[in-house]
């Protein structure tokens, strides 16, 4: 095996080959083989696999999904993957949900050809050691596309070195009798279908799906309006899941097309619409099917017990003396319409609808039932690696399929738990990758300070704000809570701050106190990943007690409160009153009703990154060595 590939699987071994063929066998029973499996695979058994603790059905990951899959999933395990990742286009952020700054930002790195994307691309064309095992020619096409694309499309290539890498991962959990159906846009799907060739082989690609979003507009004066996505399927195996009577659209028969009401013409007497068809055989040297029916020699499709039989149930007429008998063909007794690779017959989402999450571009029921319908059968597990909403986990629990999600944003968990909960009791989900320590909560916060916003504002059982939260000063509101308040029994407003660096100062006690008088709060609760200092405490305490109440044992009897992630953690952060803050979609249960809803795990989902010597490149589920600080000028 050639140096450039990486290192071998952790749980996988090279067996003797068989003239030019390698194959491949796991000893580990929690692959999802048996010991001494053949997997049948290529030359190149791709992806890399640091295996710990296998993903099992209804599992939800907040994180990134190559770690996910590098970390979870096991090879061939995976009967279908639907992955609707963002699209380079001019609707790149619309995948994202409307309120998720944290989510817009992780993807918005997607297109930026930084040290992030230099070291995935490093990682493909085998310059990383440790790193994901690729095939020689995805990395021979990576280096063309460079050539091709750098440094005037560097945007597109960190796009497709985002995905080839993970593609690599997907074909390696996918099952042989597996699909992958990717859904994009035609501004890179030209890109991503070269990509997909080389991975899974270009005599693996099943359909290029053309799904009409919207009905034209009138808008675009100088080009034909794009108003359609593109969605690519492709089989790793030979024998693949194919169910054929889910590529036929029953009938309506209130609402049929004029083609078909034409040929339907025919009514008997109980109103069942039929046309006559052929009963001749199209091969006329069939001896034992010549015979005389009804005046007429011919050679038919039946033998003539069968005929004789259709006649007296009264399907075969004779349109007249001497004329050739026919068939009685019933529409309601039809499969449907055949279904091509053109789907114009299934909207887009309304936003009025009762299933839309916020999302803008997310995918309609319908368009996942008929993907999951015709490449799934009951019981078989789905993965959706960037799963957002959570359409694709919704379609699958509905069809009784068995599904895995992954998702960057802890917004969008949220959103497909609350989907989720609303459909099905009990709960038919087990979340991973939130926090559950203090170190966890404070990666997040150096990590993704979005992200950790909402999570603290969750775990305090309050609710974000509504809208798109930007960057720059919010004004010292992060979330805030409605408690019934125990010594007058009227509802009370409290507004969250969430502060997770590591530089507190009293100011931020000034504005949230500022912001609470502005809103006509009651309270406010400033929440500290780091312990606060005296002098902010301090300022907390000029800010004054609420002047209309006497609270028990002073529970929040002032009107600022400091509170820190560890108190959270500890459980010991207590509101004066039962929490009656509104439920909506993407909103948590209070603390008190998420015990044991989150599973810990033994390491963070994204860890961090040892600081090393030299220039070694650390595989790309870990982030960036960190840059060199600028030498300071003498």
């Amino acid at each position: 095996m050639s140096e450039k590939l990486g290192r071998q699987d952790d749980f996988v071994k090279p067996a003797p080959a068989r003239g030019d063929e390698q194959v491949w066998t796991t000893d580990l029973t929690s692959s999802g083989l048996r010991p001494g499996t053949e997997t049948n695979e290529p030359s190149w058994p791709c992806g890399r696999n640091t295996y710990m603790i296998r993903a099992m059905p209804g599992d939800l990951y907040y994180g990134d999904n190559l770690t996910v899959m590098r970390r979870h999933i096991a090879p061939e395990s995976i009967d279908l993957i639907y992955l609707d990742p963002p699209f380079n286009s001019d609707r790149k952020y619309n995948w994202t949900h409307k309120a998720s700054q944290s989510q817009h930002d992780a993807y918005r790195d997607t297109w930026t050809w930084d040290d992030r994307a230099k070291h995935t691309f490093a990682e493909l064309v085998g310059e990383v050691p440790g790193g994901s095992r690729v095939p020689p020619e995805l990395s021979a096409l990576m280096l063309t596309l460079k050539k091709i694309l750098h440094p005037g499309r560097k945007a597109t290539l960190a796009y497709l070195s985002m995905m080839a890498i993970r593609l690599v991962e997907m074909r390696r959990v996918l099952r042989q009798t597996g699909a992958l159906y990717i859904h994009c846009d035609p501004t890179e799907s030209h890109y991503l279908k070269i990509v997909l060739d080389t991975i899974f082989g270009a005599d693996k690609f099943e359909n290029e799906i053309i799904w009409q979003r919207t009905p034209a507009k009138g808008l675009s004066t100088k080009h034909l309006p794009n108003n359609h996505d593109v969605i690519l399927g492709y089989r790793k195996g030979e024998d693949r899941t194919w169910n054929s009577d889910a590529m036929f659209v029953p009938y309506d028969l209130d609402a049929l097309d004029e083609k078909t009401l034409k040929k339907y013409q025919a009514r008997d007497a109980d109103g069942r619409q039929y046309q006559l068809t052929s009963l001749l055989n199209p091969n006329d040297d069939r001896p034992n099917l010549t015979y005389e029916f009804l005046g007429v020699t011919r050679v038919w499709r039946w033998e003539r017990p069968r005929m004789q039989e259709a006649y007296d149930q009264g399907l075969v007429v004779q349109p007249g003396p001497g004329k050739v008998p026919r068939f009685k063909r019933y529409l309601d007794e039809q499969r449907g319409k055949p279904l091509c690779d053109v789907w114009t017959d299934i909207p887009p989402i309304n936003s009025q609808a009762k299933e839309d999450t916020g999302y803008d571009t997310q995918k309609p029921l319908p368009l996942l039932k008929r993907i999951l319908a015709l490449a799934t059968k009951p019981g078989e597990l789905v993965l959706d690696p960037f799963c957002g909403c959570g359409t694709t986990i919704q379609v699958a629990q509905e069809m009784g399929r068995q599904w895995i999600g992954i998702d960057v944003a802890i917004r969008a968990v949220d959103v497909i738990k609350d989907r989720l909960d609303e459909k099905w009791k009990p709960r038919v989900w087990t979340e991973y990758g939130e926090p559950t320590s203090h170190d966890e909560a404070e990666h997040l916060a150096d990590t993704n300070h979005y992200d950790f916003q909402w999570w603290a504002v969750r775990m305090m059982g309050g609710q974000p704000p509504k809208g798109e939260k930007k960057k720059g000063g919010d004004g010292g509101k992060d979330g805030e809570i409605i408690v019934r308040h125990e010594a007058s029994g009227t509802l009370r407003r409290i507004i969250i701050s969430v502060k997770g660096g590591q530089n507190l100062t009293p100011d931020f006690v000034r504005a949230l106190d500022t912001t609470v008088r502005h809103e006509q709060a009651d309270y406010g609760i400033l929440v500290t990943m780091k312990e606060p200092s005296s002098g902010m405490r301090d300022v907390a305490s000029d800010c004054g007690r609420v002047p209309w109440s006497e609270l028990k044992d002073g529970k929040l009897g002032q009107r600022i409160r400091i509170v820190t992630v560890a108190e959270i953690l500890a459980g010991v952060v207590k509101l004066p009153g039962k929490n009656e803050t509104p439920r909506s979609q993407s909103s948590p249960p209070p603390p008190e009703a998420r015990v044991g809803e989150t599973l810990h795990l033994p390491f963070p989902t994204i860890s961090k990154a040892k600081q090393r010597r030299g220039k070694a490149l650390l595989p790309s589920d870990a982030p960036p060595p960190a840059e060199k600080r600028a030498k300071k000028k003498s």
